[in-house]
């Protein structure tokens, strides 16, 4: 039921909803099942656990009502499956605290039952044999069952090495646009496709080359889930391709207080944090602000902004008078109009050389593929390397 769930709330994703299990920044399931590990060779885990889980269950059953012959091949791949299922969810649950670094509850009642299996395999070879007792049945060997279960841990390890290697090749970067339309049709034709509109070219808070072939005009709310990742991708763009990318931040809280587009705020918090980090970037600290502010969603509340200034390293007399009379009002509210007057309803709204994106990208690779295109259509050449 849980794979099933999780599969729903992974699909729901990809159409741009919020799912129903994001508590912050750090208790959020869509950071996790949107994440770039969340796939293998472009389909999600979900499909493939609920295969899993399925083919145990039947297993099991056949190891408890199958003749005895039949229901010892069927407990050994059981056995081994679970130890498979238990070793994956080691792998996920790493990724998920310390890559991705947020926790999708679900996804921890599945690592829970896959130990629960785990320890449903140490069982098997005693309950097997008080079972068969007094039967003709070959007793269930442990070697054998120890040697299935390695082969089960191998075959998991080079999933997860797939995985891995799928989600952060910094090969994908050197790519042209040729290779991604055969890599990735689909993804070519929709980005191509995506309408390019005039956007203001002041304001903001720019990251990278002013020579940049590719600008990525974002706008963003503090608050939001989805922003929190698409900084972090952004991030490591900027690391993969200082050559080819700008980063211009943009403010749309979905906050009313500061969003006259809004008839009432979704995120209370975002425009107080705004302020804040406009406040740090008088100070020049903008970035360092930003990056305090996504990486503590959860203490956006009034009182905590002044130990995130500090934390960014502000000098705090000159960020306390900056707070206290709004002096990054103004900004903001230029920002939400043109925001307003670009249509856009959510965040992230990302605009790539004025290509149009709600939302953000699935993944770094997609992101990456989106600037080697851009590159091309600017006249760009590529660089060797």
């Amino acid at each position: 039921m849980l794979s099933l769930v999780i599969l729903w709330v992974h699909l729901e994703i990809d159409t741009g909803h919020t799912s129903f299990c994001n508590v912050n920044s750090t208790i959020n399931c869509d950071l996790v099942l949107g994440s770039r590990f969340s796939r293998i060779l472009g389909v999600p885990i979900a499909w493939f656990s609920l295969i899993a889980y399925a083919a145990l269950g039947l297993l099991y059953q056949a190891a408890i009502r199958a003749p005895a012959s039949t229901a010892r091949t069927a407990l050994l791949l059981a056995c081994a499956g679970s130890v498979g299922a238990a070793t994956f969810s080691v792998y996920m649950a790493f990724v998920s605290f310390y890559v991705v670094r947020a926790v999708c509850p679900m996804c921890v009642g599945l690592y829970i039952a896959s130990f629960g299996l785990f320890g449903t395999a140490l069982l098997a070879p005693s309950y097997y044999a008080r079972a068969r007792q007094g039967t003709e049945a070959a007793p269930l060997s442990t070697s054998i069952l120890a040697g299935m279960s390695v082969l089960a841990l191998l075959g998991v390890a080079g999933i997860a090495t797939a995985s891995w290697l799928e989600s952060g090749d910094s090969r994908l970067t050197r790519v042209t646009p040729g290779e991604i339309k055969a890599a990735d049709p689909s993804f070519y034709s929709w980005y191509l496709a995506l309408p390019v509109v005039p956007v203001p070219g002041t304001g903001g808070h720019p990251v990278g080359a002013a020579a940049a072939p590719v600008t990525i005009l974002e706008f963003s709310d503090f608050e939001c889930a989805h922003c929190s990742h698409n900084h972090s991708m952004l991030k490591d763009l900027l690391a993969e391709r200082p050559d080819l990318v700008r980063v211009v931040y943009r403010h749309f809280p979905l906050d009313a207080a500061c969003n006259e587009g809004l008839e009432a705020s979704v995120h209370t918090r975002a425009c107080r944090a705004a302020e804040a980090a406009e406040c740090a970037g008088q100070q020049g600290r903008f970035s360092e602000m930003a990056d305090m502010l996504f990486s503590n969603q959860s203490r956006l509340f009034e009182s905590q902004l002044l130990s995130l200034a500090e934390g960014a390293g502000l000098d705090m007399e000159k960020f306390r008078v900056c707070m206290t009379e709004h002096a990054g009002r103004n900004a903001i509210l230029a920002d939400t109009r043109d925001g307003n007057r670009l249509h856009i309803t959510s965040t992230p709204t990302l605009f790539v050389n004025g290509r149009k994106v709600v939302g953000t990208f699935e993944d770094l690779r997609h992101y990456l593929y989106a600037v080697v295109l851009e590159s091309e259509l600017a006249g760009w050449p590529q660089k060797e390397g």
